[in-house]
This record gives C-alpha cells, structure tokens and sequence, in this order.
C-alpha cells in the first residue's frame, strides 16, 4: 500500500530534486500526520514531475491541509499534480474544505480531487462548490461519507448550472433526500458536460427516483447514474422506466442495487428496455426479483440489441426463472456479462446455460454463478464445457458472493488460446465510481 514511510525523507528529497521516478507518491495508509505533510508540502514547491499525491487514510487535519493547499495554489510554484486523493482523513473536517475550496479557485492544473470520508459536512462543501462555478481543469470529484445533506445538494446544484469542465461527480453514501435530489434535478437539466454521478446509499427515495427522472429528460450528457441502496422501490423504479423509454438517449449505464425492487418493478423496467437502444449496462443486485421479473427480462434480452451487462446477484431467481433467462440467450446477439449469483437457480439453469452457450450463443463472454449450488463434478463439467465449446472467457463460480468467499471471476486455468475456465481477481465494487470504460469488467460492476 503506497511507498513506506520510513522512506519519507528520501521521497521527500527525490520530490525536491524533480526525480524522475516519483511522477506518482502514494503513503496511503502510513502516519503521514501534519507534520510530514508540512515537509512533503515544502517539497512541492521545487517540484513539476509529481502528476498524482495519494494520501489516502494519512491522519492529516485542516492544518497539513493548509501547507498543502499554498503549494498547490500559489503563482509562484510551478507543480503539476493533476490527481490529489485526501480520502479517509476525517481531521480535515470543514475547515479543510473551506482550505480546499481556496485553493480551487486559483489551481488551474488538478484535474481529479478524492476527498471521500473527510467529515466535511454542508459547511466544508460550500466553498468547493463555489470555487467549481469557475474552475476549469477539475473533472472528476468525490464526496463520498461526508455527511452531506440537502444544503449541500443546493450548492451542488447551483456549480452544475454553471460548471462547464466536471464530468464526474460521486456522492455516495451521505445524507441526500428526495429535496435535495430535486436541487440536482434542475442543476443536471442544466449542465452539459457531466458524465457520470454517483448518488447510491442516500436517501433519495421514490421523491428522489421521480426527481431525477424529471431532469434527466432534458439531459443529454450523463452516461453514467448510480442510484442503488436508496430505497426507491417499485413506484421509485417505474419513474426511471418511464424515462429510458422515451426521448433520454445518453445514459449508457443505469445502477439500481439494493432498492427493494420486486417483479412488479422489473417488469415495468424490462418492457422499458425493450423501447431502449442505448443503456448497455444495467445494475440490480440485491433486490427482490423473482420469477415474473425473470420472464420479463428474458423476453427484453430477446430483442435488445444494446444491453451488454445485466447484474441480478442476490435476487429471488429460481429454475423457472433461470431456465427462461438461459434459453433467451440463445435469440441474444449483445449481453456478454451475466450476473446469476446468489439466486436459487439450479440443475435446469444449468443445463440450459450449457446447452445455450456450447450451441448457438457466441457472444457471452463472462457468466457469474457464484453461490449456486452445484456440486465438484458439475462444475468441473461446467468448466470444461464452456472452456472448450463456448465463448465465455471468465466464469465464477464456487462461495457466495456474500458468504465468505473472494469476490473474483474465476480462471482457474488460463490457456494459451486466452480462454479462462475457472478466477481472476475482478473486484465487484460496491463502492464510487472512478473514471473507466463503460465497457470495462470493473466498471460495468459499480451497481451503486
């Protein structure tokens, strides 16, 4: 985890001396404290190679924040950071974002600030947030855990009206209600440039779902729009469905999580999909899905030509409606990613998978089955299978995904030909969403 700190002086000396070999210091981790900080902040002020500072979980407060700050902002320093992560250094409080937002209005050069678990509160985002009505070299921006509520959600919304340069921004997992969600509404119904916004584990609610479904009919730049954990429900789910089936045509990744999203839910947002020609990611893990929702997805993945990615980890998906999502596959000519985990699917499913994907289907390349059950031999049968016959380059299967087990897609056995029949270690984050292809494994698994 980053360089040692028992280094420090040594990294502090190569910053001084614009080493080559230091464009990227991460002590993420290590007790940094204000005083190291104060030291590494002096350094800076010689130095034009260092692009990323990652102190990450480094016990700074406001007062390390402020030497930091004057290093980053001043005329007179020539350094180059483009990427500064502050995360988890919850001393830097409000009086740090105030610090911060200062020196955002006069740095013309960070382009992506990580200030996730940093206590900064409504108090300590208003003057990041006004700084960002200027501010044009920032374009990512994480908030997440810090305690924001709907006065900061104002704010937010007030620089999206005016901020023509972010393109990303998380807020996940504050204190967001369905008022402040409208707040965002009308500043997204304004803003053209941002791509992405992570807004799961708040407390947006069916208000919040209805909100931003409102705003986003007149968007036409967000790609990317996490909602997950946010107790939106099926009333919540049916406003979005409304949305992606008319006019929105730039979201190309919805995640909708741990919603408490039920059959009733699902089938609105299927037959929604079945009018949509561009989401090609679709997120809903951990809701409540069952066998009608099943049948309805399986009769939208035979006419969708769009959809690349569907997660339905930790639903209530038996045979029944396994076997029908399996044997649409194989009318199917686009999903490459299927997520089946922690579902009570069994024998048939998997019979059906097998015959599906050894046949007709050449186009899924990564199925997802761990916490099925299914015994050694069967899934060593499976294995070989799909590892001989089939397109599937990356399976999972083996402990829930819940349950103890490692959270990896499998390739136990990597071939020459590419092919890979067993787990490679791809986290399925539950956590913010950082700059990646919307067609990238890790990307398509931000379900929040």
């Amino acid at each position: 985890m980053g360089q040692d700190v028992s280094q420090f002086k040594t990294i502090r000396d190569g910053i001084r001396r614009n080493d080559e070999d230091l464009q990227e210091v991460d002590l993420s981790g290590k007790s940094v404290g204000d005083s190291r900080t104060v030291k590494l902040a002096q350094a800076l002020r010689h130095n034009d190679v260092v692009d990323k500072l990652v102190l990450k979980s480094c016990d700074i407060s406001h007062v390390g924040v402020t030497h930091l700050c004057d290093s980053l902002c001043s005329v007179l320093i020539t350094t180059n950071i483009r990427v500064l992560v502050l995360d988890e250094n919850v001393k830097i409080g409000s009086e740090g974002g105030r610090l911060i937002g200062d020196m955002l209005k006069n740095n013309g050069v960070l382009e992506e600030l990580s200030l996730n678990g940093c206590a900064l509160g409504d108090l300590g985002l208003v003057g990041i947030a006004f700084a960002l009505h200027d501010n044009q070299s920032l374009t990512s921006l994480e908030l997440g855990s810090n305690g924001l509520k709907d006065e900061a959600a104002e704010h937010i919304a007030a620089m999206l009206k005016e901020n023509t340069k972010l393109e990303g921004l998380s807020l996940f997992q504050n204190q967001i209600t369905g008022q402040g969600a409208k707040c965002l509404a009308e500043g997204l119904g304004i803003n053209r440039t941002l791509t992405w916004l992570g807004l799961g584990k708040n407390f947006l609610g069916v208000e919040g779902a209805w909100a931003l479904s409102d705003g986003l009919r007149v968007n036409r730049g967000l790609q990317w729009l996490a909602v997950g954990g946010n107790s939106i429900g099926d009333r919540g789910v049916t406003h979005l469905a409304t949305l992606i089936s008319g006019e929105q045509e730039s979201l190309l990744s919805l995640g909708l999580g741990d919603n408490a999203i039920t059959d009733d839910g699902a089938v609105n947002l299927a037959e929604a999909m079945k009018r949509n020609k561009r989401i090609a990611s679709l997120g809903l893990e951990n809701n409540h899905i069952g066998l009608q929702g099943a049948s309805a997805f399986a009769g939208m993945l035979r006419t969708n030509r769009a959809l690349k990615t569907l997660v339905l980890t930790g639903n209530k998906i038996g045979d029944s409606g396994g076997l029908q999502l399996a044997m649409s596959l194989s009318d199917n000519r686009s999903l490459d990613t299927l997520h089946l985990a922690d579902n009570p699917v069994g024998e048939e499913t998997m019979s059906a998978l097998l015959e599906v994907l050894t046949g007709g289907n050449k186009t899924l390349q990564r199925l997802d089955l761990r916490g099925v059950a299914m015994s050694k031999m069967a899934q060593r049968k499976l294995q070989r299978a799909l590892h001989d016959q089939s397109s599937v380059v990356q399976l999972a299967i083996g402990p829930s995904v819940h349950g103890g087990g490692h959270s990896a897609m499998s390739d136990d056995v990597d071939d020459s030909d590419g092919h890979a029949s067993g787990a490679s270690s791809v986290p399925f984050r539950h956590g913010l969403r950082h700059k990646q292809s919307m067609s990238g494994l890790e990307g398509d698994m931000d379900m929040y």
